[in-house]
């Protein structure tokens, strides 16, 4: 792999972790990892500008774009941590609003002791927690990201 290229993950991948550590911002991840493909497509577009595209830039996009998702998920986690310090785990306040808001009878079964359970969390911030944390963000970003780079492949090859 190119000099541009990893200079192109490292740039869309942080770009992604670093909307993602900021609270209410990365809400937007809620939208089927948002910012996560975004950040894939953002790292295939400055891949494919620096240098021509290959054969097949359907298979390089999601290679980048993959990258670019465990770039995403290392540098949220670790963005995450003075976050929450500062902020509070602001995840674990709209949870504990929307129990308040409608009330606890109206959210039953298994859905609402998960709420509750992200809910009384606070604002700790634990080692198991970052752990768990990096490592769905492994596996949901770099799943995200392999889809947002194909789709940056398919927006910004040349014809």
């Amino acid at each position: 792999m190119s000099a541009s290229r990893i200079k192109a993950i490292a740039i869309g991948g942080s770009a992604a972790g670093l909307a993602a550590g900021i609270p209410y911002l990365s809400f937007l991840n809620l939208l089927c990892c948002g910012l996560v493909v975004g950040g894939a497509m953002l790292a295939v577009y400055l891949a494919f500008r620096s240098e021509r595209p290959p054969e097949s830039p359907y298979g390089s996009g999601a290679a980048i774009g993959a990258l670019a998702g465990v770039v995403t998920a290392v540098v949220a986690t670790v963005f995450s941590i003075p976050t929450t310090l500062i902020f509070g785990n602001v995840a674990a306040e709209v949870l504990q609003g929307l129990l308040r808001v409608n009330g606890p009878s109206q959210v039953e079964g298994p859905i609402r002791q998960a709420i509750i359970g992200v809910a009384s969390s606070g604002g700790s911030l634990t080692v198991l927690a970052l752990i768990f944390g990096l490592t769905r963000r492994l596996v949901a970003y770099g799943i995200f990201g392999t889809l947002g780079g194909v789709l940056g492949a398919a927006f910004f090859r040349e014809n």
